[in-house]
């Protein structure tokens, strides 16, 4: 697996690129499969013919709406991939007879503001919209 963003192998389960530290998806100027150069909006490598990834963004709006209406269940860091505060938060709401729902409440508030969680668990900014 080639890095998307700069062109080096990387560990097929690899998080992110030592060489450059974007997560391997990110870029679209390198193919995954054999890391020749891409036109960045191309949708399949010239060279090796295998479709080019380029995994979607989080949305900030959603994860915000869902941190404030159902944040107590941890319901948007789910979303955003961060999976062990999400049952962290769930397991808050449930030992304080649902107070700790204002914990994703203001969390919700928050990244709709843009001064907290501004990526997913990947390291993916998350889009406007």
């Amino acid at each position: 697996m080639f890095c998307r963003n700069c062109g080096k192998e990387i560990p097929q389960q690899a998080v992110f690129c030592v060489s450059c530290g974007c997560a391997p998806t990110a870029g679209k100027n390198f193919c995954q499969n054999c890391g020749q150069p891409t036109n960045p909006v191309a949708e399949v490598c010239i060279k090796c013919g295998v479709k080019l990834t380029g995994e979607a963004e989080k949305s900030k709006i959603v994860a915000g709406i869902l941190g404030i209406v159902v944040g107590g269940f941890g319901v948007h860091r789910f979303y955003l991939g961060y999976i062990g505060i999400g049952i962290a938060q769930i397991f808050v709401t449930l030992i304080t007879f649902g107070a700790g729902a204002l914990w994703g409440f203001i969390e919700g508030i928050l990244i709709l503001t843009g001064t907290s969680i501004k990526k997913d668990a990947k390291g993916r900014p998350l889009r406007e919209g």
